[in-house]
């Protein structure tokens, strides 16, 4: 298992593996809901659910994110953002007051729109400069957490060995 992740409603706890597979579990009993299990092509590297509604955002060991949405009636529905960049997903942060995602890929921070469909390329953030440890070690700014706030106009990120 290489992500996990709570619903909204804390009802329900995905979790995300080399595999692919994205496996369901309801919550606090820990069985494995027999109505919802997905697989993507890629190793899941990181899981998000969205804050409001039934959607779940997959990221991928290549740079991409599926986005699932299990709203729609019969079948769960998705479609695939691509970064650009081939390196894993390490995280994700959705800003539901502006419908914007976060993708943190490599040592880029990528943000797509979704104030409504389809998806968007909003922008690329680029890295920090690279920090030394010595004179001929360099360290790449990789991020690992990153959080929207002040109802989306602040997005804050951590960077494995750089800090925020």
């Amino acid at each position: 298992i290489n992500a996990i992740n709570f619903s909204k409603d804390g009802r329900v706890l995905a979790s995300g593996d080399d595999a692919g597979y994205i496996r369901f579990f309801d919550f606090p009993l820990g069985k494995e809901s027999s109505r919802r299990r997905l697989r993507v092509t890629t190793a899941v590297t990181s899981l998000l659910w969205h804050p409001n509604k039934d959607v779940i955002f997959i990221g991928g060991a290549r740079g991409n994110v599926t986005v699932m949405n299990f709203d729609v009636k019969h079948q769960a529905q998705g479609c695939s953002l691509r970064t650009g960049v081939n390196a894993p997903v390490d995280t994700l942060a959705y800003d539901a007051y502006n419908g914007r995602l976060a993708v943190g890929v490599g040592t880029d921070i990528i943000l797509f729109n979704h104030p409504e469909d389809p998806w968007t390329f909003g922008l690329n953030i680029p890295p920090p400069p690279m920090a030394c440890v010595d004179d001929n070690k360099h360290l790449l700014p990789l991020p690992r957490a990153l959080k929207f706030s002040n109802n989306g106009h602040s997005l804050i990120a951590v960077y494995f060995q750089h800090g925020i």
